[in-house]
């Protein structure tokens, strides 16, 4: 069997099974497989099938695009899917209303349905099952959509409020709006629809709960796959295997990639995120290097190399340095002068209360 007609067999096998793998995943399918075959001949070959090329992901990508980016897992992006199918002679069979919503930072997606229409009663529903199945690991603490009515009335407002919920509207001069949830779902409805193509083919009966069945499949399939991180590169990780324990690795990941954009943000950092990565708390005793501060005390450092003042914290701040990471810095007070001064993290070491 030529290898065209074994990435062919590949895509079908995957279709039945309700997953749409994209032009990459099918290179490294035929990588592992020991199937030699280049990107452009991959191109050709799943353009032949019809289904990949009356689906291609190639739309207008505005000039301004508004970076969307969150510092902490938890920051998401959210939108309303409205996804039409039509039967073989094309008339209308149904239409499926979802909430799709995109971890900013782990890429984790996920779907509510809304049956009915998008009034405020079923709205909160599904947002309230959004936060039942959420990873509890990373609590929602910021959302983020384009102007929708029912997102910007008072009561889901409220609902926010009493959740916790940061709400950011992204619009106006953001040509890109509600980017990150917006490109997902082109994405999933490109991959679904090329799935419900095969299966109309195949003259399988489809309604609604086998059409929302499909697209979960296809979700989960997304979510255990590698973050992509460039055109080149993917992560170690698959958003559902992103944890506490290695979340630092993968924003190291992402850092190296584009360390400008992971750390530059439109929506305002996660205050109590930061607090946690910080090394001292309000409250702690602290001393002071000496050679850090420049204090004259005619001492060898290999003697004594901190202080015998004893600080403590007052204030905890944060500043970008040079290569664009994120510093701490602190407003201390000296017990015994009740002098304040500034210091940076590095600059200061713990004393442990008796």
């Amino acid at each position: 069997m030529a290898v065209n007609e074994k990435v062919v067999l590949y895509i079908k096998n995957a279709w039945e099974k309700g997953t749409s793998p994209t032009v990459h995943e099918v290179k490294l399918w035929c990588k592992n497989n020991g199937l030699t075959i280049s990107i452009r001949d991959i191109r050709k070959t799943l353009n032949s099938l019809g289904f990949y090329l009356t689906n291609s992901f190639k739309v207008f990508r505005p000039k301004l695009q508004r970076q969307t980016i969150a510092f902490a897992p938890g920051s998401i992006s959210v939108d309303f899917w409205f996804d039409e199918v039509t039967t073989i002679n094309r008339s209308p069979a149904h239409i499926v209303c979802c909430l799709v919503v995109v971890d900013i930072v782990t890429k984790l997606l996920h779907v509510e349905p809304i049956r009915a229409s998008r009034r405020l009663s079923n709205v909160v529903k599904a947002f309230d099952r959004l936060l039942q199945n959420w990873p509890s690991s990373f609590p929602i603490f910021a959302l983020n959509s384009d102007r929708e009515s029912v997102l910007c009335g008072k009561g889901m407002q409220a609902w926010f409020r009493a959740k916790n919920i940061k709400h950011y509207v992204l619009s106006g001069a953001s040509a890109s709006k509600a980017f990150y949830s917006e490109t997902y779902i082109r994405l999933l409805r490109m991959h679904v629809h090329r799935i419900l193509r095969f299966t109309l083919k195949r003259e399988v009966r489809l309604n609604f709960d086998k059409h929302l069945k499909i697209i979960k499949a296809q979700i989960q399939y997304m979510n255990r796959a590698k973050i992509p991180l460039g055109p080149d590169h993917c992560s170690k990780y698959s958003p559902l295997e992103i944890t506490p324990l290695n979340l630092g690795i993968y924003l190291e990941e992402l850092r190296k990639v584009n360390p400008l954009k992971y750390y530059f943000s439109a929506m305002t950092m996660s205050h109590s995120s930061i607090l946690n990565m910080a090394k001292f708390r309000i409250g702690d005793r602290v001393r002071c290097l000496l050679k850090s501060i420049g204090l004259t005390d005619k001492i060898k450092l290999s003697v004594r190399n901190v202080s015998l003042d004893i600080f403590e914290i007052l204030q905890v701040r944060t500043y970008y340095a040079k290569n664009y990471s994120i510093c701490f810095f602190y407003k201390v007070l000296n017990l015994r002068t009740n002098r304040t001064y500034t210091m940076t993290q590095q600059q200061l070491v713990k004393v442990e209360r008796e």
